[in-house]
């Protein structure tokens, strides 16, 4: 699979994200993990994780999907201000998942 994840907002000078790919697994749903997603994605959800969850487990069809990244890459910010070539940067996804998880730490 593969996929973006980009502020929408952003103008095109400002213009940043990172795009992925790898693999997708539907997870066992328990309800740690559930719990644990919610939690992580409280400033973007409609309502209190709690009602969250139990609208989750209400509707049979819905899933939670572990991704699992094996590439992720850039903008190459230098190239495209300097000389508006629109390429990419790999990153380190080890390093990557390493900050946005101690992000979570706080």
């Amino acid at each position: 699979m593969s996929g973006a994840i980009y502020d929408s907002t952003s103008t095109l000078e400002e213009a940043d994200g990172i795009q992925f790919s790898g693999s997708c697994r539907e997870t066992d749903g328990s309800e740690s993990l559930l719990r644990l997603f919610l939690d992580r994605a409280a400033d973007s959800l409609a309502d209190p994780v709690d009602e969250e969850l139990a609208a989750f487990r209400a509707n049979e069809e819905f899933r939670l999907y572990e991704i699992t990244v094996r590439e992720a890459y850039v903008l190459d910010q230098r190239e495209w201000i300097e000389r508006g070539i629109d390429t990419r940067q790999r990153v380190d996804v080890a390093a990557l998942f390493a900050a946005v998880e101690s992000g979570y730490a706080r």
